[in-house]
């Protein structure tokens, strides 16, 4: 029985969605659904290929760019498996069998569950150091989350697809992943799965000073997550416990408005070399 979905929202991803796609299609019982945001180079070729080739593969074009929000919702809502998780067109998964590590749901507090995170440089991996276990009572999962919190590699978690769906928000702004993250360590545990490898790209898509927010690029330049990103954390948690978190969370937010100009930086300095 097909328990998990994989959701791949992809745009332009024609020099790595082959390696994705073959890093899955071994994985027992699971789905994989590739949502398009229109590519214009080689990424239909390649995804209709291994669609033909396996039936358990979906692929769907748009006739239009949507944005990135929407190209990931589409994924999401489009499954009808018991599990999800969403995969970046320029990541791949390495010896993680993902019905297994749903096991972890036995647990009913648990809610999500993160895998041992990686990004990949020429010739060494650079492992997420902030992804880990969330346990404990919503004060101390918060506290973890923005103390510790990475590249949020937990984005890409494995989830219940029911329970996710009720999780998504109408705020599409940068920063939004970590207040999804927010409301997702507020419902339980967010457990962590060991063995194997989630390999992330540390492309163009995880540098700030790149505006994706149409699904590709339309201007390098830097801007600042928007103040609503309390408003998300302070709705996920409560009041009380967001006044409470709100040192953390000043000093996390500090850190996304400093991190475009540090990138800014020190792209200007390379190219001054």
């Amino acid at each position: 029985m097909t328990k998990v979905t994989v959701g791949i929202p992809v745009y332009n991803a024609d020099k790595t969605i082959e390696k994705t796609i073959l890093s899955l299609v071994k994985i027992p019982d699971i789905r994989i659904h590739i949502s398009d945001n229109n590519s214009n180079d080689l990424t239909s070729e390649i995804c209709n290929r291994y669609a033909a080739r396996y039936s358990n593969i979906k692929y769907t074009k748009h006739k239009k760019n949507l944005g990135g929000k929407f190209n990931f919702e589409y994924a999401l809502k489009k499954a009808k498996t018991d599990y999800f998780m969403w995969l970046g067109g320029d990541d791949y998964l390495s010896n993680i069998n993902l019905s297994e590590a749903s096991k972890l749901f036995n647990d009913k507090n648990t809610v999500a569950i993160s895998f041992n995170s990686y990004f990949y440089y020429p010739r060494v991996f650079v492992r997420d150091k902030g992804n880990r276990s969330l346990t404990g009572n919503k004060f101390k999962r918060l506290l973890l989350l923005f103390l510790f919190p990475g590249a949020n590699s937990r984005f890409y978690s494995l989830f219940r697809r029911k329970e996710l769906l009720k999780l998504l928000s109408n705020e599409n702004y940068w920063g939004s992943d970590m207040a999804f993250s927010a409301r997702v360590a507020m419902k339980g545990n967010w457990a962590f799965w060991e063995k194997g490898r989630l390999i992330r790209h540390p492309g163009p898509s995880s540098n700030p000073i790149i505006c994706r927010r149409n699904g590709g690029v339309k201007g390098i330049f830097i801007f600042f997550p928007i103040p609503i990103f309390f408003k998300d954390v302070f709705k996920a948690s409560g009041f009380l416990l967001g006044l409470l978190i709100s040192p953390v969370l000043l000093i996390y937010y500090f850190r996304l408005l400093v991190s475009p100009i540090k990138a800014a930086l020190v792209s200007m300095l390379k190219k001054l070399n």
